[in-house]
């Protein structure tokens, strides 16, 4: 079965009609994931400002630096997730607002900025698993374990950089390219994200300055953890993937996760819909996997916690397929702004429909892997 014929079948696997409340934005969910993110990178950051002074050896010292310096790098992970949630649109109903959070928050994590981030990002979205998607051509040259955590995420903080200039200087925009927001907008969004990035690496010098072992906890173990977590993400999210809607990405859905990563683990429901807000993933999946589309489509989701991170091995290739790409009007109006998160609600009849012809049009896992 080729690949083409594969992705025939996401005919009847088109996306349904979500009930009005999983676009919806709350204040409430969107203040908690704020909370639940800062509190990782700030806690562990007083902490270590409050016992910098205390008499301790070198080796207690090494120890609570490494310690407090890992929760901090999950802090600053998770503020590249409000970073990404925020310019999708998905912190507040106002775009701006929400491109703000994501700026203020994303700018702490020194040298990621979260508007050349983006640039790439929604083009990951429309051509996932494909030769033009940016992130196939940073991450699917790796092939073994050590690769992928040595270089992968530097090449690709290298281009959201280079990506972030471009749009600060206003130069046109690549191929393909879109955004919830218009040039002239990201122009002045992309410098002011430098500013605050600059402004946050000045903060960190003078930390260093104050004391050596306060910018190692603080500052370089944060910023290896955050470096090393999220190359790994990328690949337990999409390794042994084909493209196509339910099949181009994965959930990793261990409870330990979910609580974690906030929800921004149901990776597969956020590719399906990028405007529903994290904190709801966990429900959406709950909701698809009672209609029976994710067993349908033959979706991956991994349950198990040290399940999830095998994908992550050499014996697990970051797919790169050549495909003449449809266009899909749904990402395509994601990719503008242009969502109505006042919907009206999913009709069941219909999706009863999709999900019944889904079922008998899914394509093997074998037929998947032989296409490819």
């Amino acid at each position: 079965m080729t690949v083409e014929a594969i992705l025939e079948t996401d005919i009847a696997l088109s996306r349904l009609e979500l009930p009005r409340h999983f676009h919806r934005v709350s204040f409430v969910g969107t203040i908690l994931f704020l909370t639940h993110a800062l509190a990782f990178f700030l806690i562990p950051a007083v902490v270590a400002f409050a016992i910098v002074d205390i008499p301790a050896s070198l080796p207690e010292r090494i120890g609570l630096a490494v310690l407090l310096g890992v929760f901090g790098g999950h802090g600053m992970h998770l503020l590249t997730f409000v970073g990404h949630e925020g310019m999708h649109t998905n912190l507040h109903r106002n775009k701006y607002l929400s491109a703000a959070l994501a700026l203020g928050c994303s700018s702490l994590v020194p040298g990621f900025l979260i508007v050349g981030f983006s640039m790439t990002h929604w083009k990951h979205h429309r051509f996932t698993d494909q030769k033009i998607d940016p992130d196939v051509q940073i991450y699917s040259q790796h092939r073994t374990f050590l690769s992928r955590v040595l270089f992968a995420r530097f090449r690709g903080v290298r281009i959201y950089t280079q990506n972030a200039v471009r749009m600060a200087l206003g130069l046109p925009w690549p191929e393909n390219t879109r955004l919830p927001f218009t040039q002239r907008e990201m122009c002045w969004i992309s410098r002011i994200n430098i500013v605050l990035s600059l402004c946050a690496v000045t903060t960190y010098g003078f930390i260093w300055y104050r004391s050596l072992w306060l910018g190692v906890t603080v500052m370089a173990i944060p910023y290896v953890g955050v470096y090393v977590f999220s190359t790994l993400r990328a690949y337990i999210e999409h390794t042994d993937t084909v493209p196509g809607r339910y099949r181009d990405s994965r959930s990793y859905t261990s409870p330990i996760y979910t609580v974690l990563f906030f929800g921004s683990n149901f990776h597969l429901e956020h590719h399906q819909y990028p405007a529903v807000p994290c904190y709801r993933l966990p429900e959406l999946h709950a909701y698809l996997a009672s209609l029976g589309l994710l067993e349908a489509a033959g979706a991956r989701v991994e349950p198990s916690f040290f399940g999830a991170l095998r994908y992550t091995t050499g014996r697990f290739q970051y797919p790169c397929v050549d495909l003449q790409s449809a266009e899909d009007e749904f990402l395509e109006q994601m990719a503008d702004g242009r969502l109505d998160r006042e919907a009206p609600a999913a009709d069941a009849r219909n999706s009863e429909v999709m999900v019944t012809v889904a079922r008998n049009s899914r394509p093997s896992h074998n037929d998947v892997h032989e296409a490819m």
